[in-house]
């Protein structure tokens, strides 16, 4: 009825715009690691944390009790985000690294499946480059892991991005400390350049600042810039967090001397 009212006035419906898009993506958060209950009830773990931000979210949101990762490892589940495929389709069933090398563990009885070593590469077709060619801006920040070293996933660029900010091949990084210019070698004390280094952060190498406050800037000035911009936007949004490494004794030093709020 209402398409037969708008054709006889002679004016078409104006199509609503496409809406910005924000993923967060967070890596190796457990069901009740945040203050938010995701079961019918509220834990002692739940209890612990005090998330105020992912509370009002939630409030004004929905919040799914029931919705599962495709894996329990990072780059399967990242691999069918990105195309909608279950790792059993894509052939990505394990975290990769390096695309000559199995990552997975062997079992005394059981054969390793054949599986995608390489994970992603250009050509899959990804949610990102579905958006980038429907005319979004399309941001990747933090922690990719989509593809092995030296292939094309392991370049979200080559993957529908249009900027990425801090993704590589790896899957954890070496500090998340800005002190260690993220590095995993100075994280030691030693000196020399690591696969788990923390590509693009450059302008924050030598300061005292955690990586995930790092990337939650540098998410806001692409907010920003596309603000400017008349293409809706896609950012993905991926800390490195609460992935290891784990030094307690910095995040002493950090936390006593940072007023977090």
């Amino acid at each position: 009825m209402l398409g037969a009212v708008l054709a006889g006035s002679g004016h078409a419906a104006e199509p609503d715009p496409p809406p910005n898009i924000v993923v967060v993506m967070v890596d190796d958060l457990g069901w009740q690691d945040v203050a938010v209950p995701l079961g019918p009830d509220v834990t002692e773990f739940n209890r612990r944390y005090r998330t105020p931000n992912l509370e009002r979210l939630a409030r004004r949101g929905v919040v799914f009790t029931d919705a599962y990762a495709a894996s329990p490892v990072c780059t399967p589940t990242r691999a069918a985000f990105m195309t909608g495929r279950h790792p059993a389709r894509s052939g990505i069933t394990y975290w990769t690294l390096r695309a000559d090398r199995d990552t997975s563990t062997a079992h005394p009885r059981l054969r390793r499946p054949d599986w995608r070593l390489e994970g992603l590469a250009e050509g899959d077709v990804t949610l990102p480059g579905l958006l980038q060619a429907s005319g979004y801006r399309t941001v990747h920040i933090g922690k990719a892991h989509f593809g092995a070293i030296g292939t094309s996933g392991a370049d979200p660029t080559r993957l529908g991005f249009e900027t990425n900010i801090a993704g590589h091949a790896a899957g954890g990084p070496g500090s998340f400390y800005g002190i260690h210019d993220f590095a995993a070698q100075k994280r030691q004390g030693r000196t020399g350049a690591s696969v788990w280094d923390v590509p693009g952060l450059e302008a924050h190498h030598g300061k005292d600042v955690y990586l995930t406050e790092v990337l939650a800037e540098e998410a806001v000035q692409q907010i920003r810039q596309a603000g400017t911009d008349d293409r809706p936007f896609f950012l993905h949004f991926a800390p490195y967090a609460v992935h290891a490494p784990i030094v307690q004794s910095y995040n002493n030093h950090y936390y006593n001397h940072h007023d977090l709020g």
